[in-house]
């Protein structure tokens, strides 16, 4: 079929999509549609056709041939510039997910979760608190890989760390978050209620910002100044939410002569915030304390002990439920603090 034949049979890419969609292993209509999308003339109708065919030619290579590799490094580029989404049932994705990746980029593919239940093998390749902390869903194990959908299916850091839980490359594709955040607590029900909300003062607030707007270094996500704070509950709740902003997995709080150190750790480096004045050191210590059911001793003690003390609280961010860590450190010069946002 010649792209004029195909300009005449489909009107427009959704027709053609639809008509895909009952054969989506044709590789000669993925092509077809390639040329046809290169002679709109649009740029991202031209990215798109680019993508289908470095696609095609990728997967004539082994995975660890060079030019597979400098393939997938240029359909990397024109993935970001396609806009096209398609939104399918997640069983049909599984059914084909090696003919659908050909034809759109993950993040461009919606998963819908309302009817769909992963099979008991492919839920227990994630543990029930790592689907919760990182919002994900498992969908299928395929080879060495792992399909989940994710809100944010283009935030890298998710993926290397599903990796390092799995052993298995990760896959990831969108859902949409409510739809998403009740097929986790379908797959993983929890057993106690009362084993992430045991408080009445759970702190709860939505995202600042998507992985995709976040910025570089991670000091430019916190621009001017905090605004003025009254209690160690409004500190705490405003730096947490300086951290999810910024995507940190880590924060560090510690006494330095007069004024408090702050300083968040994101995709393994260390930067600096805005310091802290002195009086908020222990009652902040206090307020993490006693939500991570942490003795006050560790609060009040001068003396370096050899063991810190942990203890964990909830967090709720964008509707997920997540468990994050705290360390004290007693110290002649006051307690020192570490919260970890990405604790499983």
């Amino acid at each position: 079929m010649s792209s004029r034949t195909f300009l005449d049979t489909y009107e427009d890419a959704c027709a053609f999509l639809r008509k895909y969609l009952s054969r989506p292993t044709d590789a000669a209509a993925r092509l077809v549609f390639a040329d046809w999308l290169e002679d709109t003339g649009q740029p991202q109708n031209v990215a798109w056709a680019h993508y289908i065919r470095w696609k095609h030619e990728a997967e004539q290579f082994p995975l660890s041939d060079e030019s597979r590799k400098h393939k997938e490094h240029e359909i990397g580029l024109y993935a970001d510039a396609i806009r096209t989404r398609l939104t399918i049932p997640a069983h049909f994705f599984i059914g084909y997910p090696k003919s659908l990746l050909q034809l759109l980029p993950p993040a461009q593919i919606t998963v819908q979760l309302a009817h769909f239940t992963a099979a008991d093998h492919v839920r227990e390749c994630l543990p029930g608190h790592h689907a919760h902390n990182l919002a994900i869903v498992p969908l299928d194990c395929q080879e060495a890989a792992l399909l989940v959908a994710s809100a944010n299916p283009r935030c890298m850091r998710t993926a290397q760390r599903l990796e390092r839980i799995t052993g298995r490359n990760i896959l990831m594709v969108a859902a949409e978050p409510e739809d998403l955040h009740e097929a986790i607590e379908r797959h993983y029900p929890a057993g106690d209620p009362h084993e992430w909300d045991n408080s009445d003062d759970v702190i709860d607030f939505d995202l600042v910002a998507d992985a995709e707007e976040s910025t570089s270094p991670l000091l430019q996500c916190f621009p001017g100044r905090r605004p003025r704070l009254h209690s160690p509950a409004e500190v705490l709740h405003q730096l947490l939410q300086d951290a999810v902003h910024a995507e940190a997995d880590r924060l560090l709080f510690f006494p330095d002569s007069h004024r408090v150190i702050v300083r968040y750790r994101w995709e393994d480096q260390w930067f600096h915030a805005e310091p802290l004045e002195p009086r908020w050191l222990v009652p902040l210590a206090r307020e993490l304390a006693q939500r991570a059911g942490i003795p006050l001793r560790a609060v009040n003690s001068r003396t370096l002990t050899m063991e810190p003390f942990t203890g964990q609280f909830p967090l709720v961010i964008a509707g997920f439920r997540r468990r994050i860590r705290v360390t004290i450190q007693p110290s002649p010069d006051g307690p020192t603090m570490q919260i970890d946002l990405n604790h499983g």
